[in-house]
């Protein structure tokens, strides 16, 4: 949405989807490490301060800004990466 890719999320097939071969897995990070950086860098301080558009959380009472939402964002894929090392540990002690 922020950087205007067209990007449409499909959540299921992201929990559905296996078998993806681990240079296509590479690949597909590498281009969206590319089109986020495209995005972040289209943004200007003002963009960061306006509400962003979306409802995000049902629960929110107080509308957030989109520099907020990026913030949770950079947390939440921090948490996931935790995840992510902590069955790579898993897998490397087998």
């Amino acid at each position: 949405m922020l950087g205007g890719s067209g990007y449409v999320r499909e959540r299921d097939l992201e929990f559905s989807t296996n078998g993806t071969p681990r240079a296509e897995l590479l690949q597909m990070i590498d281009e969206t490490i590319a089109d986020v950086a495209a995005g972040l860098d289209k943004l200007t301080p003002d963009q960061l301060a306006q509400e962003y558009p979306i409802t995000v959380f049902a629960d929110r009472t107080e509308p957030m800004t989109t520099g907020w939402f990026l913030v949770h964002l950079a947390t939440h894929l921090g948490y996931h990466l935790g995840q992510i090392n902590y069955h790579r540990r898993i897998f490397d002690a087998e």
